[in-house]
């Protein structure tokens, strides 16, 4: 984390439109304190907070126009303006001559980061209690189940989005106290508080350019086109069991479709969500498809075999022994294992050389001269499949023990606490995918590690995988 001061204060909006200039100060933000896999979340958050202030300017701005008292005439006064928001379909926006603002700040310092968005209106005391209750609800729900299940409120300003930010907030670590509220003396503020502890200092000063890079690029991972046209070939209303199938087959794709649909709201079932939360159609819309050649076609389809056989294991395992029953997080950490690899297959020439040189390998164009495949492939595996995976799930948002799961895969005993029985569910499926295909021997494993996390006695693992090598 950096230790000096950051600041940019009082970037003013006065509709949807200056919401752009937002974003470009928050990525500003972040890279400065080596937090970038935040933005998505804090983006989301953020605009929630951005467009309710507007709309509490622009509410104030309609009770002076129509010459209503906003105290006493609040209940008329509001189901006048929510009619003419809807029949209009008006956006929120405060008129440029209003005195009316809404204020965003960025602070930082070697003890805390903080968001602050404050708009120049008061809230009505009914505003001010459904705005608290909202926030006390979010500290009680953990995902978006929840808050359908528990949400029956369908008044105007009824508070979804503000009960999904304290959510969105809680499960990417941050304290349930985190966003602050207050509307006093003229003026509505929220803060965002962002602990210390969520700065990546897991990223030393040699990964963070790597972060920062596939974090900026916004790239989406390219997909092999058999994939897109049978998902394409599919009616539009497609049973999801059908699409699942297809997303299982091309991890790419799977990838793509998690980190379009905010997969940290979930804390288990995550694929089924996210497939019935897009659709074949957005799905389609979210996808790009890449021209390559034989051999690399051949590379993606073991990959993708591999990855579909070590989630298929990590299930199994998981199953067996009780470890994450009922969650996908071990599927999903071994259907991801090897994105990393995934990714240098479908890098082109100049991002793979950049990519190399960030991860400190002193590769340039002249190791890319006509006909030198066999450079390519040096550069390819001298790249580190466990950390670009690890990167690239923390940038989309994968719940933390997943990333960390992937990071340690190959050395599952210095993983942190919370996901080192994950790492080691991984550790096991894929040293098992590897004794079916005759690259390594049963006892080469670390039976004392498998045994101190609660995997089993190695005679009785024996005995239950033997099944799975001989399938």
């Amino acid at each position: 984390m950096n230790t000096n001061q950051f600041f940019i204060k009082d970037i003013e909006v006065k509709s949807v439109n200056g919401i752009p200039a937002v974003t470009r100060a928050l990525r500003h933000f972040l890279a400065y304190n080596d937090m970038i896999p935040l933005r998505p979340m804090l983006q989301s958050v953020i605009q929630e907070l951005l467009i309710n202030a507007l709309k509490a300017n622009q509410k104030r701005a309609f009770f002076e126009e129509k010459g209503l008292d906003f105290i006493n005439q609040y209940v008329e006064g509001n189901s006048r303006f929510v009619k003419i928001i809807k029949e209009n379909n008006l956006v929120h926006e405060i008129p440029e001559d209003s005195h009316y603002n809404v204020l965003i700040s960025f602070k930082s310092n070697h003890e805390k980061s903080q968001i602050i968005i404050e708009n120049n209106s008061e809230m009505h005391p009914l505003e001010k209690e459904k705005v608290k209750e909202k926030l006390n609800k979010g500290k009680e729900l953990n995902d978006l189940t929840d808050i359908i299940e528990n949400h029956n409120d369908s008044s105007e300003g009824a508070g979804i989005g503000l009960v999904m930010s304290s959510i969105l907030l809680k499960n990417a670590g941050f304290s349930e106290n985190c966003l602050n509220f207050s509307s006093e003396k003229g003026i509505t503020r929220f803060s965002i508080e962002i602990p210390v502890s969520l700065h990546s200092t897991t990223l030393d000063d040699r990964d963070a350019p790597i972060n920062h890079y596939l974090n900026s690029s916004e790239f989406l991972l390219p997909v092999l086109n058999e994939s897109i046209e049978k998902l394409s070939s599919l009616p539009d209303r497609s049973r999801f069991d059908k699409i699942r199938e297809i997303l299982l087959d091309d991890p790419a794709l799977l990838a793509n479709v998690l980190r379009i649909s905010a997969p940290h709201l979930y804390k288990n079932r995550i694929i089924e969500r996210a497939i019935r939360k897009t659709g074949k159609n957005l799905i389609l819309n979210n996808v790009r498809s890449i021209q390559i050649n034989e051999t690399t076609k051949n590379n993606l389809k073991a990959l993708n075999r591999a990855a579909k056989s070590v989630a298929d294991l990590c299930h199994a395992i998981s199953n067996i022994f009780d470890i994450h029953r009922g969650s996908d997080h071990p599927y999903i950490a071994g259907i991801m294992h090897n994105i990393g690899s995934n990714l240098i297959y479908t890098l082109d020439r100049e991002d793979l050389i950049h990519l190399s040189q960030l991860m400190g390998h002193d590769f340039t164009n002249d190791h890319f001269s006509e006909g030198n495949n066999k450079n390519i492939e040096k550069i390819s595996s001298s790249l580190n499949n466990a950390k670009l995976g690890w990167i690239l799930t923390r940038i989309w948002n994968f719940p933390g023990n997943i990333p960390q799961t992937i990071l340690h895969q190959n050395h599952p005993e210095g993983a942190p606490e919370h996901s080192i029985q994950m790492a080691g569910i991984l550790y096991l499926a894929k040293s098992i995918h590897a004794i079916k295909e005759n690259t390594i021997k049963w006892d080469d494993l670390n039976f004392d590690f498998i045994q101190n996390i609660g995997l089993g006695d190695p005679n009785e693992l024996k005995i239950i995988f033997n099944k799975f090598i001989s399938s």
